[in-house]
């Protein structure tokens, strides 16, 4: 009797400790959110790069979590026109994801939820700039090429989309990638095998730039104030990011995340909500 005695203080002991450092370690996802969403806006790239991680594994996109923050790695979906602005982050929403992954232990059953919170932009204080396609890759248009996308901005916006957002078109904003640590040689390599899958025009769209040119029938270029008065506005969206733990001890981490019902301000008072390339949008 007494070694059940003891048996059974023993498994009270280990349950209480379980969900005591449980509470401890994983903490509420949304508080490692609210960290994530504060790093952005305060420009601490080290700190929000800390944050991200995988179930099991870390499993980052190529060029590692750093190319989430960075214009010049062309990884799309990106963050780097949230990094160190101003935005306005309202209450989340939660909701579960079907997690399949084995485990043993009770402590070892991994989670996963998708947090959904919507964002939003005050001209007043900081809304990013929606550039059309080619103009955030570096390509000149002519002022026939920019009216058009100015009448439609919503046609094909899911293409590089948060590439597309930038916080001014001024030139020195997109910092190229450091080399491959391969060397020169096995970069223009790969560049050139890349170049013979996608085609020449399919390279023109592989890595972000600062804004191209629109010139106009005279010749001259058109200036950044005239740009950046004529460009639609994001007014918000919603920014869905997947959260996640491999165990009940662990830390809650980001391991992906993108941006849901786009919301563009093309005038003072219109709004364009995009929905896909074939509808283009709804304007209000």
């Amino acid at each position: 009797m007494r070694v059940l005695y003891v048996l059974l203080c023993l498994s009270c002991l280990a349950a209480v400790s379980y969900l005591g450092a449980s509470q401890l370690v994983s903490a509420d996802p949304l508080l490692k959110v609210d960290n994530f969403l504060s790093a952005l806006r305060g420009g601490r790239v080290p700190e929000a790069l800390a944050l991200f991680g995988d179930k099991g594994c870390n499993c980052p996109p190529k060029g590692g979590y750093a190319s989430y923050l960075s214009y010049g790695s062309g990884q799309e979906p990106n963050l780097s026109f949230l990094i160190g602005q101003q935005f306005e982050s309202l209450k989340p929403k939660t909701s579960r994801c079907n997690d399949n992954d084995p485990y043993i232990l009770p402590w070892e059953r991994p989670e996963a939820i998708f947090v959904d919170i919507p964002l939003q932009f005050d001209p007043s204080r900081y809304s990013p700039y929606f550039l059309p396609l080619p103009m955030a890759f570096g390509q000149p248009m002519t002022a026939d090429q920019f009216q058009d996308f100015l009448s439609n901005p919503g046609k094909s916006f899911s293409k590089a989309f948060s590439l597309r957002l930038r916080p001014t078109v001024r030139p020195g904003l997109v910092k190229p990638e450091k080399p491959s640590p391969q060397g020169p040689a096995t970069t223009d390599k790969s560049q050139k095998e890349m170049a013979e899958l996608l085609g020449p025009e399919a390279m023109k769209y592989l890595i972000p730039k600062d804004a191209g040119s629109v010139t106009l029938p005279s010749g001259s270029k058109m200036t950044v104030a005239e740009l950046e008065s004529k460009l639609p506005r994001l007014k918000s969206t919603i920014l869905r990011l997947k959260v996640v733990r491999p165990g009940q001890l662990k830390a809650w981490r980001i391991a992906r995340f993108h941006y849901m019902s786009p919301v563009l301000l093309i005038d003072k008072y219109k709004t364009l909500e995009l929905m896909d390339s074939k509808s283009g949008g709804r304007s209000s």
